[in-house]
C-alpha cells in the first residue's frame, strides 16, 4: 500500500485534561514554548538586568517614571523595600526608630577580634537578630567602620545589640556620645517568606485536651472500687465493663460523692491484672495505682459516683505550658506597590501605607509612613478620583485589622482618614461574603475587589457616599494578593482550583491543562501565586509554586487572542516570585534566583534577540498527545519526515517519534533527527499501533514549527 504524506498540525496549547491516548490531534506537554497564529515556538532568554543583588524574595514588582521621564522600578521583599533609579539600587526601608547619637548612646564598644560593634540606646523599641541600623554620621573609632547600614547579629536586654561591621576590632574601645553630630536609625524588621503557626504561652487555650476516655460506676464491693491508702489511691475495675486495654490508661479521673477530695485526675503509675472471687465466681479485673501528693487517708470509698479512665495522653495545657499547636497563624510577607503621581506608596501587609516623596529629591529617598492611614492586608489608588484605598483595614475608631473593611481617605489627601471633618469624604464599607479580602485590581471605571469567597465591584459615584460596592460573583474567591490582574479592561485571576475573568460578568475559563496543574500544586503557599501581563504577546501569566515547592518555581501562561493555554519553568532549578510587563522597560523584569541556594536578581525576561539564560543555553521542547489510524485497528508504518520550520543561523532541533502498539503498553523511540535549515527530509523505519512525536532544542537562537508532515501506511490488524 502507498504511504500518504500527514500534516502534523497539532491543536494549538498543551492539552491535559485527560490521557495522552485521548487526547488525539493536540499538543499535549512541552517547556519554555509559546503558541503564535497556532504554531509552536521557543522562548526568548533572560539576562540580569543588574549585577546587584537583592536582600530577600521580592513579592510586588512596580516601574514608573517621574515628571522628568526617568524610569524607576521598586520591590518589597521580607527584607527590604528598594528603589531602583538609573541601576542604582536605593534603600527606601522605612524607619521604625530614629535617635540622635548625643544624650542616648550610653555605651558605643567594640571588643575582641570580631567585626562588631555593640550598642545601647535609652528607649529604643524591641529590636531582633536580622533588623538592620543605620547610622548617620557616626564617628569610627578604634579603626571601626559604623557608617551606613548594618545589620544586628545578638540582642541582649531591651537595649543593647551587636551589629555586624566591615572590618574586625583591632583594639578594645569604649566611647560616650561618639558622634554628636549623628543618628542612628532602626528599620523596620525583616518577616517570614512563609506562614508561621503562633505558638507559645499566648497561643492555644488551656485545660481544653481532649482524649479517649471510658467511665464507670463505683461500686461497693470488690470490683470498680477506689480504696484509699498513704499517698496512694488503688482502682480495681472489672474487664468485662470497660472496652480500654489496662496497658493504654493514663490517667484516671475520679468523681466520687463520698470524698470530693480525690477527684483528681491522676496520672497512672502502676497496673496489674488480679482475679477476685465474688459471689462464687471469679471475676477479672484490673488494678491501677495512682500516686497522689498528700496524705489522702486509708478508706475505701462507698458507692456512687464515677471513675473515668483516660486512654492515651491528654492534650490539656497546664499554666506554665507552652502551645504545641493553635489556630493563630503569623502571615507571610506580602507587599502592595502603587503611585501616587511621581511618587511611590508601599504598604507591607499589615502595617500602615509608606510613602517616598519624588519631589524631595533626584536620588530616591526612604519612604516615610503616613501615620494617619489605617493598619491594613493591601490597598491601592483610585486612578481617577484619587482616593487611597485599604483592604482589609483597621477601621475608624476600632484598634486592630477587620480583614473584610474597605476603608479609602479622603479625595486628593492621603493623610485625611477621619471622617469626621465636613469637608471629608473619606469613608470605609464592610464587605460581607467570605472571611477576608484577598486582593483588588484597578479596571476599566470599578476597582475589582475580591474575597476569599466572592468578587465585588467599586465604583466612584461621589457624595455623600464616595462608593457603592456590588457583588457580581460566589464561588470566585481569589487564591493570592498578586493572583489577579487586569488586561485590556478584562480582570483575570486564578482562585482556588479554576481560573476566572470578568468582563461585566463572572466567566470561568475553560483550561486545557487544569488538572494538571491543579494536582501538582503546592496549596500551603498558594498565597505567593503572582500574575503578570506580557503585553508583547497578549499573554497572561501566573506564577504559581509546584507541590513540592515553597516558592513559585513554574508559570503558566494563557494568551488572550489565540485562548491557548501553555506551562512551564523559567527557571529549570530556580524560582521566580514576581513579573512586570514592559511599559517602562523595553522587556520584561522578573525578579527570583536561577538556583535553589543562589542570590536574588532581577531580570531582563525575553530581550530581543537574546534566547540564552544568563548567558547559558536553554533547552525547550514540545510533545503530541498519541495519534493513530482507524483508532488504532490496524499498525502504522511511518518511514518518512519532512521537515517545515523556521530557524534562526545555525540552529536546530532533535525530532523523535515514539511508538506503541497499547496505551500502555512500552514504547519504542526514534531519533534524534536533526533538523535544520539544510535538512529537506528523514527517513525512518517506525511501526506501531499509535504515536506521539517530540521536538527538543537547546538554542542560541529561535525555532518555529511550520507544518511538519509524516509520511504512514497501514500495516496489518496484528
Amino acid at each position: 500500500m502507498t504511504s500518504q504524506l500527514v500534516k502534523l498540525d497539532f491543536a494549538p496549547g498543551f492539552h491535559r485534561e485527560s490521557t495522552q491516548y485521548s487526547e488525539e490531534g493536540k499538543w499535549y506537554d512541552g517547556n519554555r514554548v509559546r503558541f503564535r497564529e497556532g504554531k509552536p515556538e521557543n522562548l526568548r532568554g533572560y539576562q540580569k538586568f543588574s549585577d546587584t543583588d537583592i536582600n530577600g524574595l521580592a513579592r510586588d514588582i512596580i516601574t514608573w517614571t517621574d515628571n522628568n521621564s526617568r524610569p524607576y522600578i521598586a520591590l518589597g521583599t521580607n527584607q527590604q523595600l528598594y528603589v531602583i533609579q538609573n541601576q542604582t539600587f536605593y534603600d527606601s526601608t522605612p524607619v521604625t526608630f530614629s535617635v540622635s547619637v548625643s544624650g542616648n548612646f550610653e555605651t558605643f564598644t567594640a571588643t575582641g577580634q570580631a567585626a562588631t560593634v555593640e550598642v545601647s540606646i535609652n528607649g529604643m523599641p524591641t529590636v531582633e537578630v536580622g533588623q538592620r541600623v543605620e547610622f548617620l554620621g557616626v564617628d569610627a573609632f578604634s579603626g571601626v567602620t559604623v557608617s551606613g547600614t548594618r545589620t544586628i547579629v545578638a540582642v541582649s536586654g531591651t537595649s543593647h545589640f551587636t551589629v555586624s561591621t566591615t572590618n574586625n576590632v583591632s583594639a578594645t574601645a569604649a566611647a560616650s556620645n561618639q558622634g554628636s553630630a549623628g543618628s542612628i536609625n532602626i528599620l523596620i524588621p525583616p518577616q517570614s517568606t512563609d506562614d508561621i503557626q503562633g505558638l507559645g504561652w499566648g497561643a492555644g487555650t488551656y485545660q481544653t485536651g481532649e482524649i479517649g476516655s471510658t467511665t464507670v460506676s463505683i461500686g461497693d464491693l470488690l470490683v470498680n472500687t477506689v480504696t484509699k491508702a498513704t499517698n496512694q489511691i488503688r482502682i480495681a475495675v472489672v474487664t468485662a465493663t470497660r472496652d480500654l486495654v489496662a496497658t493504654s490508661v493514663t490517667g484516671i479521673l475520679i468523681n466520687s460523692t463520698d470524698d470530693t477530695n480525690i477527684n483528681g485526675p491522676y496520672t497512672v503509675a502502676q497496673v496489674s491484672s488480679h482475679t477476685v472471687s465474688l459471689s462464687g465466681s471469679d471475676i477479672d479485673v484490673i488494678r491501677f495505682t495512682v500516686s497522689t501528693t498528700e496524705d489522702v487517708g486509708s478508706a475505701v470509698v462507698g458507692a456512687g459516683g464515677t471513675m473515668t479512665l483516660l486512654n492515651g495522653q491528654s492534650t490539656d495545657r497546664a499554666w506554665n505550658e507552652p502551645a504545641t499547636e493553635s489556630a493563630i497563624t503569623f502571615l507571610a510577607n506580602q507587599w502592595s506597590l502603587d503611585t501616587w503621581g511621581e511618587d511611590l506608596m508601599a504598604l507591607r501587609r499589615g502595617d500602615r501605607i509608606v510613602y517616598m516623596d519624588n519631589d524631595t529629591s533626584v536620588i530616591p529617598t526612604r519612604a516615610v509612613e503616613i501615620s494617619a492611614a489605617p493598619l491594613a492586608n493591601t490597598f491601592l489608588v483610585s486612578p481617577n478620583d484619587r482616593h487611597v484605598i485599604c483592604y482589609g483595614s483597621e477601621p475608624f475608631s476600632v484598634s486592630g485589622i477587620d480583614n473584610m473593611t474597605v476603608r479609602w481617605s479622603s479625595q486628593e489627601d492621603f493623610e485625611q482618614w477621619s471622617p469626621i471633618p465636613v469637608s471629608s469624604n473619606s469613608g470605609e464599607v464592610i464587605l460581607t461574603e467570605g472571611s477576608r479580602i484577598i486582593g483588588a485590581t484597578r479596571s476599566r471605571n470599578a476597582i475589582n475587589i475580591w474575597t476569599d469567597k466572592a468578587m465585588y465591584t467599586q465604583q466612584f459615584i461621589g457624595p455623600p457616599f464616595t462608593f457603592s460596592f456590588t457583588q457580581v460573583g460566589s464561588n470566585c474567591g481569589l487564591i493570592g494578593p498578586h493572583a489577579s490582574i487586569d488586561y485590556d479592561g478584562i480582570s483575570y485571576w486564578m482562585g482556588q482550583n479554576n481560573f476566572f475573568a470578568f468582563d461585566g460578568r463572572v466567566q470561568t475559563m475553560p483550561c486545557t491543562i487544569r488538572r494538571k496543574l491543579f494536582e501538582d500544586f503546592n496549596t500551603t503557599n498558594q498565597e505567593k501565586v503572582y500574575a503578570g501581563i506580557n503585553s508583547e504577546f497578549k499573554e497572561i501569566i501566573w506564577l504559581y509554586p509546584l507541590a513540592a515547592s515553597p516558592e513559585p518555581n513554574a508559570y503558566v501562561i494563557y494568551n488572550t487572542q489565540e485562548r491557548t493555554w501553555v506551562y512551564g519553568k523559567l527557571f529549570e532549578d530556580g524560582i521566580v516570585t514576581t513579573f512586570q510587563d514592559r511599559n517602562v522597560y523595553n522587556n520584561t523584569l522578573m525578579t527570583g534566583r536561577t538556583s535553589e541556594t543562589g542570590d536574588v536578581y532581577i531580570w531582563d525576561n525575553e530581550p530581543e534577540n537574546i534566547y540564552r539564560g544568563d548567558g547559558v543555553q536553554l533547552t525547550s521542547f514540545l510533545e503530541s498527545a498519541e495519534f493513530d489510524l482507524d483508532t488504532g485497528k490496524q499498525l502504522m508504518f511511518i518511514d518518512k519526515l519532512i521537515p517545515d520550520y523556521s530557524f534562526d543561523s545555525g540552529e536546530q532541533v532533535n525530532f523523535f517519534v515514539n511508538v506503541k502498539d497499547y496505551p500502555n503498553g512500552t514504547v519504542q523511540e526514534k531519533g534524534p533527527f536533526v533538523f535544520n535549515q539544510n535538512i529537506t527530509k528523514v527517513n525512518l523505519r517506525a511501526r506501531g499501533r499509535s504515536a506521539t512525536v517530540k521536538v527538543s532544542g537547546t538554542n542560541d537562537g529561535s525555532w518555529r514549527w511550520g507544518s511538519v508532515r509524516m509520511s504512514m501506511q497501514p500495516d496489518g490488524e496484528r
